[in-house]
């Protein structure tokens, strides 16, 4: 009954699934249970979106399409803050004059954007992990995240991955590398049952020291996702076994890494611009290595400039986002903190999609202890994000020193607690404090600096 409620879609045969991932001698410590929660309708969604995802791709004009400008007009009575921020404006006409949507808004008015209409009982909130030093709570819905199989498979597929999907198969292990991190088990109704599990590299999660290794080999996953940390990690504990390619997010993967990984494991390194609030925006193109097309078909990506006013093509500016399937989380002209450019309109020959180039994305950073261990900084924004703290930065000095900065009165009501329990992360290895954050405006917050 449990796994039907997790799983609506749930088949006796899926059981096996679950049971062969969760019960392997090798097996991390399970801490929590998850399900996909997708209902027959959202699974008929997700295929449809599928369907369309591979067949519209050629977006070349720099305004948005008549189906995004629908979906914004479709908004404005409904949500408040589309109200207030509309007011007075033709979206078509005028779409560059609509003022941006930033994280602050998130943050402080997620009560005008949630629309008031929209039923809560299949709410899922997805708090982001701080890493671009502004954490919010991102309220989200089973059938936006069901899509995100369709998005992967098609970037795989771009990327010739080929594979058959059913309850034999797993198809993706989500490797983490942090001191703690939800690890679990589940199937995706989209791939007719295949398995998926999200583990954490940590080597305090595994019954063994080489028991990572083991389990990833004896699942066999078509593929296997994760940051550029728990990549470095999984090169330095020997994980050898081939998946038929290796999906990066979250962090900005260098040219270097790539080419490690590619050696190493020697399958195409799929590289993803994702943000927790927005979802996937783009993949890394296959035929021009460095660019990312534009992925979903229901978004409108524009780059600004700091007037908020579309840049000439070629230019550089802030990347923001309009549109996307989250009923709960309407996004318009939605600031991501990335800048880009547009490298070309047209795509290339395999995907006609705009192709855009990263120019400013959250590099990984890791920590270290006297004793030459690694800590991941997400750990560190686990810290931060459990007190109501709105902006932060964490540097570590060459000393190993670790100062944190916090808004002044986040410091004073939190900064003696978050500063301990950052050094109590540490081992109590290094001395940590905490100062004052002062943020100019809507200055780019660098949240994690190693000096």
């Amino acid at each position: 009954m449990e796994h039907n409620t997790r799983t609506p879609l749930m088949k006796p045969e899926w059981l096996a699934t679950i049971h062969r991932m969760r019960k392997h001698p090798d097996a991390p410590r399970w801490n929590i249970e998850i399900g996909d929660r997708l209902t027959a309708e959202d699974l008929a969604y997700a295929k449809s979106f599928g369907e369309t995802l591979a067949a519209d791709r050629a977006r070349p004009a720099s305004s948005p399409t008549d189906d995004i400008v629908a979906w914004i007009e479709e908004r404005r009575e409904r949500v408040p803050y589309f109200a207030r921020v509309l007011d007075g404006i033709d979206a078509r006409r005028d779409f560059g004059a609509i003022p941006r949507m930033t994280r602050r808004d998130l943050q402080r008015n997620l009560d005008s954007i949630v629309p008031p209409d929209e039923p809560l009982d299949r709410l899922i909130v997805n708090p982001t992990a701080g890493t671009t030093g502004e954490p919010i709570l991102a309220p989200n819905h089973p059938r936006a995240i069901g899509c995100y199989d369709p998005l992967i498979q098609f970037c795989l597929r771009r990327h010739g991955v080929r594979a058959r999907y059913d309850h034999t198969v797993i198809a993706a292990i989500q490797a983490c590398f942090q001191k703690s991190t939800i690890v679990y088990t589940a199937v995706h109704s989209f791939l007719d049952g295949a398995g998926f599990a999200k583990i954490n590299l940590d080597p305090s999660a595994w019954p063994r020291p080489d028991s990572a290794a083991r389990y990833v080999r004896d699942m066999a996953p078509v593929f296997i996702s994760g940051d550029p940390i728990a990549f470095m990690e999984m090169l330095r504990l020997g994980v050898e076994y081939r998946p038929q390619a290796l999906l990066s997010c979250a962090l900005a993967l260098t040219g270097d890494l790539r080419a490690r990984l590619e050696s190493a494991y020697g399958c195409p390194v799929v590289d993803f611009y994702s943000l927790n609030e927005t979802g996937p925006l783009a993949y890394s193109s296959p035929e021009r290595p460095g660019c990312f097309h534009v992925l979903p078909h229901d978004i409108h990506l524009e780059i600004c400039d700091d007037a908020g006013l579309p840049v000439p093509d070629g230019a550089v500016g802030e990347i923001c986002m309009t549109g996307g399937r989250n009923p709960f989380l309407p996004l318009l002209r939605y600031r991501t903190g990335d800048t880009g450019r547009f490298v070309s309109r047209n795509g290339t020959a395999g995907d006609p999609s705009p192709l855009i180039e990263l120019c400013d994305c959250r590099m990984p950073v890791l920590f270290s202890t006297p004793d030459g261990r690694s800590i991941n900084p997400i750990d560190i924004a686990r810290i931060i994000r459990s007190h109501p703290v709105e902006s932060f930065q964490c540097v570590q000095a060459s000393d190993l020193a670790v100062t944190v900065r916090l808004p002044r009165a986040s410091g004073a009501h939190f900064g003696e607690e978050i500063s301990r329990r950052i050094a109590d992360l540490f081992g109590g290895t290094v001395a940590v404090r905490h100062t004052a954050l002062v943020v100019h405006s809507e200055e780019k917050i660098i949240p994690f600096i190693k000096e």
